[in-house]
């Protein structure tokens, strides 16, 4: 048993036990009621000319609601009878106000109670009627999960109950209101449900309001989706924000903005570009119809720094240029908003260096040479220490490397040479 079954079940005794009480009363008070229709028999079922049938009880009968009395409602049948329907037999929950349950003109089919044969009235019960045949059509709404509407009879402890033939529950948080005071202002209101637990065996039925408004919202979000197109643009408002981007309503859904499509500079989080509660422009990238998703994006709607890059930098330049990332390759650096690029280890010193972070650190300010430019793939290789002259130790050590390399090259080629005389001289002698 679900906790939700826990409280329609205790929902359930509480209710059972008001409604006998209220039943109990009602019948009580039945000659109460006989008497008062006397008063109004003649004006609902003049006896002249009208065909006489004999009623047993438990027989089916449908007639028109014509009069509303404090503690019943007269029911007009094709008969000599006057029928009357007592307030706590008109619903499976108990009503203070008979009006609240049926009105005037009402057609309503229920099941003879008792017979006065003296006073030629019948005791109808709505409420054994619609229990006798409920079932059967909950069991059904349930198999094709169709939602369908319900009368709110009033607020519980933990929900609402509703007259479904047997008694409902719709739990609070399948109402979709957040006090008790939400609650209690739904009684008498009209409610979408779908059924969402069913307990055939004690008749007990759990049903959500909540379940109901997705199916609408994504009905909505589906039909919206159809009217959109790639690259059309849109004014939305930042909902939620994520670790991977941003969700932005567009109107009757909401579309993700990844972090990726923010800005065209590399940012580490989204609240560095938007913050919640944010109008903002956005352009539509993806559509999955499918799935009910949008991919949208903020980068788009702004200049490309890569499309100028041609027209600021040549290959050569010397620029400033900020630390953005240091990795165990090099580092990146931005060398105009948006544009980064890459200052490979072999190009951050003259000396060997075993880690980027010897020489640079993020937020650094550095001046560096562009080597390459690559605007199609957007990718600068860039040298840091290539705006730096090579220092006095290094281009003596660079000599002394150049002198022993000089020597050794020296060496291998007079013992080549050595080698190849000999070579020739013992080859004479073979002859």
């Amino acid at each position: 048993m679900t906790e939700e079954t826990k409280g329609t079940t205790a929902v359930e005794n509480t209710t059972e036990t008001t409604t006998e009480i209220s039943t109990e009363s009602a019948q009580a008070e039945v000659v109460e009621v006989v008497e008062a229709v006397e008063a109004v028999s003649e004006e609902v079922n003049p006896l002249e000319n009208v065909e006489v049938k004999v009623y047993n009880v438990g027989d089916n009968v449908k007639g028109t609601v014509v009069r509303l009395l404090p503690k019943a409602a007269l029911v007009e049948l094709d008969t000599k009878y006057t029928a009357v329907i007592p307030v706590g037999e008109i619903a499976n929950v108990y009503y203070e106000n008979i009006a609240d349950a049926v009105q005037i003109g009402d057609v309503v089919e229920c099941k003879v109670k008792t017979i006065d044969g003296d006073k030629d009235t019948l005791i109808l019960s709505k409420k054994d009627f619609d229990k006798e045949h409920a079932w059967t059509r909950i069991v059904e709404l349930n198999e094709s999960g169709a939602s369908f509407d319900v009368i709110v009879t009033g607020p519980v402890k933990g929900g609402l109950v509703v007259d479904l033939g047997v008694r409902g529950f719709i739990p609070r948080k399948h109402v979709g209101v957040a006090t008790e005071e939400e609650l209690a202002e739904l009684k008498g209101k009209k409610l979408a449900v779908k059924i969402i637990e069913l307990d055939e065996e004690n008749k007990k039925v759990v049903l959500s309001h909540t379940a109901v408004l997705r199916e609408l919202k994504q009905q909505e979000a589906g039909q919206f989706i159809a009217t959109l197109e790639v690259g059309q643009e849109l004014t939305g408002t930042v909902q939620r924000i994520s670790d991977f981007g941003v969700f932005v309503n567009i109107g009757a859904l909401d579309g993700l903005v990844h972090i990726s499509e923010l800005s065209w500079n590399h940012i580490t989080k989204p609240t560095d570009v938007v913050n919640e509660g944010d109008v903002i422009k956005v352009k539509v990238i993806k559509i999955d119809a499918v799935n009910g998703k949008v991919g949208l994006s903020i980068k788009s709607l702004l200049p490309q720094p890569w499309d100028t890059v041609g027209e600021k930098f040549q290959v050569g330049d010397i620029v400033p240029a900020t630390v953005k990332r240091v990795t165990d390759f090099g580092a990146f650096v931005e060398i105009a908003e948006g544009v980064e690029g890459l200052v490979r280890m072999s190009q951050l010193a003259h000396t060997f260096v075993k880690s980027a972070h010897e020489v640079v650190s993020v937020g650094q300010q550095i001046n560096v040479k562009i080597l390459e430019l690559d605007a199609v793939n957007k990718k600068a290789s860039l040298s840091l220490k290539e705006t730096t002259d090579k220092p006095v130790d290094a281009v003596a050590a660079s000599q002394a490397d150049q002198s022993d390399i000089d020597a050794n090259s020296n060496q291998q080629q007079l013992t080549t040479n050595i080698g190849e005389q000999f070579g020739s001289l013992l080859s004479k002698f073979k002859k």
